[in-house]
């Protein structure tokens, strides 16, 4: 997948990692693959300090933070990605727009509709930033594009039903 990243480090977009658990560092170690990751933020110091160390996240360079408000007014962050509890992603997404930044925000992006619309508008209001939700199905790009290809080749046959699920 190195082949989506930027070729020139003058290319390379600033990161800063909002959420450092088991996901953000997850997510955290894939953004290292197209910027340099130079502050993470975790309520539990414990998460942000193994992101910072870790070599393929903060390579013991980037800075850490307990409040996500402290990355959100570094003007040298580029990119936020945002992956804490659910609960916190419009908040902060938001105000992350606000800041000028462009935003990886996992998902489920919102809980309630309200919500929903809180995003939209503050999209609407900020057309200049990227606004992306990561959603392994979409984000594992070779895989989803490989499904899409079996279906439209007709390669699964005749297909008379769907179900899908949700946990």
């Amino acid at each position: 997948q190195k082949s989506f990243a930027n070729d020139s480090a003058n290319d390379r977009p600033q990161i800063g990692c909002i959420g450092t658990g088991s996901m953000g560092t997850w997510d955290a170690r894939d953004h290292a693959n197209y910027g340099d990751i130079v502050a993470v933020c975790d309520v539990d110091t414990r998460h942000a300090d193994r992101a910072k160390h870790d070599e393929k996240i903060g390579k013991g360079k980037a800075d850490t933070y307990r409040d996500y408000r402290d990355v959100l007014d570094r003007n040298d962050i580029d990119i936020v990605s945002i992956v804490t509890p659910d609960h916190w992603h419009t908040k902060i997404a938001i105000e992350a727009l606000q800041a000028g930044k462009d935003v990886f925000c996992q998902k489920p992006l919102t809980l309630t509709l309200e919500e929903n619309k809180l995003i939209r508008d503050a999209c609407r209001k900020y057309p200049e930033r990227t606004f992306f939700v990561g959603t392994q199905q979409r984000s594992s790009r070779p895989l989803f594009l490989r499904a899409v290809n079996m279906v439209q080749k007709g390669l699964l046959g005749d297909i008379k039903k769907v179900t899908v699920g949700i946990d």
